[in-house]
């Protein structure tokens, strides 16, 4: 019961990261003929970001704690390819982050000397590195405290 709760977690996280994808696609108005790669791009740094989150639902103490960890965590992957357009600093950052496989797309919205200079393999790596980096952490600590005590010592929970 425990792999599926965190596998249903994650394909819900997934569909409505997508769904919120395409509604900030249509509201930035972008040509419509970029929207697959835009998603495909994005679901490529929301998933590298999977494991991170629930190791953040599991150890956070109740559910206000996880969305407060939630929103900063989020606002700090996105906030470096969204103010690279102002400051290269940000883009160099950027390079480095999940969601910076977005400027794989976003270099073909706003063309600019500099800006978000990602190509998809270094983005793909980058997110591969994040979600084995994710998983990993989640071996590791597992060993030290079971993610369901209860399901994973044997017993049914009521």
């Amino acid at each position: 019961m425990g792999k599926g709760f965190a596998l249903s977690k994650a394909g819900a996280c997934l569909v409505v990261g997508e769904l919120m994808a395409v509604v900030v696609f249509l509201i930035a108005g972008a040509d419509m003929s970029l929207l697959p790669e835009y998603l495909l791009v994005h679901l490529a740094g929301v998933t590298a970001l999977l494991p991170w989150g629930f190791l953040t639902g599991v150890y956070a103490k109740d559910q206000n704690s996880v969305n407060v960890y939630a929103a900063v965590s989020v606002v700090a992957v996105y906030v470096a390819p969204v103010f690279s357009y102002w400051n290269v600093a940000f883009g160099r950052l950027a390079e480095f982050l999940p969601t910076g496989i977005l400027g794989v797309v976003l270099k073909k919205l706003q063309p600019m000397e500099g800006f978000m200079d990602v190509s998809l393999v270094w983005g793909g790596a980058v997110c591969a590195v994040w979600f084995l980096a994710g998983i990993a952490s989640l071996f590791v600590i597992r060993k030290k405290r079971p993610f369901f005590p209860t399901l994973e010592a044997g017993t049914r929970q009521r």
